[in-house]
């Protein structure tokens, strides 16, 4: 397609009629016309990683290296390469695209069958739903933060980021199966507290710290860390906390000098 800004129906008519729309463009307000459909929308540019992937399902998978080696099985690539003067603009469109069911369902299966993980329509189902609206509603609370004060501003892009966290873990084979086992993470908070400052600068000695239940938690311990030394109750002295040791707590002024 030469243009991006085509009307929705045509995209719809394509959705049922072939396997990928290529656009002569970038990606700018693509979910503004390329919603309810479920066949992939990606640039020309990358067109070339397509061509290899419909050629090696006609060899059936089988890749040669040529001479008397045996054939290698090449698994799915999950590749995508951002090609824009406005590369965030373009990251947020990529990721919008996902606010729909249905490419939603598309990268679940998708990511099922690149570990050979068996799975149930109903769980793929389920999965999708959970992931298309954590991704709107992430989306949502990043596009509100931009227009807030700063208060409201970081409670949004919290609550943004809890939302592409649940997000990630719907989005894989070895993550939850719904959103409403998402949610149950909640039932017992966030897995955070705070702490005092235990500096004479109240604001960089300020002290966040996790626990070992709560959305945190399963979220990190998803992500393969070791959760073994999280407490299960909040601190209460402050003699209790130990910055240079205790890797589950952190002041402000000691992420600043992480960033640093």
């Amino acid at each position: 397609m030469n243009s991006l800004a085509t009307a929705n129906g045509i995209y719809k008519i394509l959705d049922k009629t072939v396997d990928l729309i290529v656009l002569n463009g970038g990606f700018y307000h693509l979910e503004s016309y390329a919603y309810g459909i479920e066949t992939e929308v990606i640039e020309k540019s990358s067109i070339q990683t397509y061509v290899i992937k419909w050629n090696s399902l006609v060899s059936e998978g089988q890749i040669s290296a040529g001479g008397p080696q045996k054939p290698k099985i090449k698994p799915r690539e999950f590749t995508s390469h951002i090609q824009s003067e406005s590369p965030i603009k373009q990251i947020w469109s990529r990721i919008k695209q996902f606010k729909t069911k249905g490419l939603s369902k598309k990268l679940v299966i998708e990511r099922y069958a690149s570990k050979a993980i068996t799975y149930s329509s109903e769980v793929a189902e389920c999965k999708a739903e959970g992931l298309a609206f954590c991704i709107q509603n992430g989306c949502d609370y990043f596009e509100a933060a931009s227009e807030q004060k700063l208060n409201q501003r970081i409670v949004s892009l919290y609550y943004g980021a809890i939302a592409f966290a649940s997000a990630e873990m719907l989005a894989s084979p070895e993550g939850p199966d719904s959103l409403d086992e998402v949610e149950n993470m909640t039932k017992f908070g966030h897995g955070l507290y705070t702490f005092d400052s235990l500096d004479e600068n109240s604001f960089e000695g300020f002290v966040v710290g996790v626990l070992s239940n709560g959305f945190f938690k399963k979220w990190v311990e998803f992500l393969g860390a070791d959760v073994a030394s999280f407490p299960a109750k909040k601190t209460k002295k402050s003699s209790e906390i130990d910055l240079s040791k205790n890797e589950s707590s952190l002041s402000l002024s000691c992420f600043q000098g992480y960033l640093n």
